[in-house]
């Protein structure tokens, strides 16, 4: 497991999208967050959670079972 916790602006930058759209999807809960006090951060392994979570075409299960009931409404 990976300690490495990424800001909006790593997100961005892995993700390809603008920082506020990273932001989004931090407030949305669409990515797992960490917050001690006014500081939101996400766990690199989360980050990869949502990617795996989100690819199409590709029948790859997330590597965390909570993503996959997450994702299905369940």
């Amino acid at each position: 497991m990976s300690n490495h916790l990424l800001k909006a602006r790593d997100i961005a930058e892995r993700l390809n999208i603008s920082r506020s759209q990273a932001f989004t999807l931090m407030r949305n809960g669409d990515l797992s967050t960490v917050k001690f006090g006014k500081l939101v951060r996400v766990r690199e392994e989360d980050l990869e959670n949502f990617i795996r979570a989100n690819l199409t075409g590709k029948d790859l299960p997330p590597l965390v079972p909570e993503i996959r009931s997450r994702n299905l409404g369940e």
